[in-house]
């Protein structure tokens, strides 16, 4: 979820909301002190547009509405169109099995969960979906959340060494919630970049080697200790990969965990967002791409050409070692805290 500067639009609210075609009066009742009345087209302190979300603000209150319909979905390559569908129909149910109402209505009404689990995310007092369609651009989903921008929250485009353990922190408390549960185990895959739900044409080893090719003339100076093949190898190498990932599956993953995809606030709490691509999964998955894809630049190297490369190497290794240590014991302890739970409901 993406946003852009308020001015790049004054569209009122109510405006927005006709937008947002079939939920015109779910949202008008969920966004409550937005929308003043039918005829009202008074515009909101601010209106963010932005890539499948629309941020909505008033004076008393403001809300993100996140509303993904025909258009999101038509603009997507055909191949990745049902995957992208599926993703956000799997969203809806992850939200409403915060409040114990699934996507479908056939669940046992026992599904609350935990105040904890709950505190890892937005607060969402709506959750909207269409039913499913032979046409998957005919579908269309909301969520309301609260604008977390206003408690304080803010989304750093990267992430300092403090920032990325609480993060860790999250995820671990994500992981250990749903370790070995079964409803998860029988699902489906998490992370967006399963091999399942990527396009074939990736898998091509002429093709992937031309785009390391690139990656390696754009960043010589990078790449330069890697092999000049690890295109065309990672290619060959994909579908083993991926099977190891798949067969060590033990909890749910976020699948998608980087910055655009949280929020932080100084004190070092972290709120977890866009959970289109949760699903069982190896928890170390979301803690590699989130390293991978999110450290500050200054935590892996202070400079390419200075006489220093070998130390900043180390200190870059040494950051992904606390990094990776930190999230085991954080892991580790909430386990062992689930497991002593269980223990006592059992000796009741």
């Amino acid at each position: 979820m993406s946003t852009v500067p308020a001015a790049a639009s004054c569209t009122p609210v109510t405006a927005l909301v006709r937008e947002c075609a079939p939920f015109i009066e779910e949202l008008t009742l969920a966004l409550g002190p937005h929308v003043e009345g039918p005829q009202v087209e008074e515009p909101s302190d601010f209106v963010l547009r932005g890539r499948q979300a629309l941020i909505f603000g008033a004076k008393r209150k403001s809300s993100i509405v996140k509303f993904v319909g025909r258009e999101h979905t038509a603009a997507k390559p055909e191949a990745l169109q049902r995957p992208f569908v599926e993703s956000c129909r799997r969203e809806v149910e992850f939200f409403r099995s915060l409040t114990g109402k699934p996507v479908d209505g056939d669940g046992d009404g026992n599904g609350n969960r935990p105040a904890a689990l709950a505190e890892l995310f937005p607060r969402v007092s709506a959750t909207l979906a269409t039913p499913v369609s032979s046409d998957c651009r005919d579908e269309a989903f909301a969520l309301v959340m609260e604008d977390l921008y206003v408690a304080g929250y803010a989304q750093p485009p990267s992430l300092s060494e403090a920032t990325a353990a609480s993060a860790l922190e999250a995820l671990s408390a994500l992981h250990a919630h749903f370790w070995a549960d079964p409803a998860v185990l029988g699902g489906d895959r998490g992370s967006f970049w399963a091999l399942e739900r990527r396009p074939q044409e990736e898998l091509d080893a002429v093709a992937a080697q031309e785009r390391w090719a690139g990656v390696v003339s754009a960043f010589a100076a990078e790449c330069r200790d890697l092999p000049l093949t690890l295109g065309r190898d990672l290619a060959l190498a994909a579908r083993e990969l991926d099977a190891v990932v798949s067969s060590t599956a033990v909890t749910m993953i976020h699948g998608d965990a980087k910055p655009a995809n949280l929020f932080s606030k100084t004190d070092g709490l972290v709120k977890l967002i866009d959970m289109q691509w949760c699903g069982k999964g190896n928890p170390f998955s979301d803690v590699a791409y989130l390293l991978c894809t999110s450290l500050d630049a200054s935590l892996l190297k202070s400079g390419i050409t200075t006489a220093t490369e070998q130390e900043d190497d180390a200190d870059a290794e040494l950051v992904f070692a606390r990094l990776i240590a930190h999230y085991e014991r954080s892991l580790i302890a909430r386990l062992n805290l689930k497991s002593e739970a269980a223990r006592l409901e059992f000796s009741r």
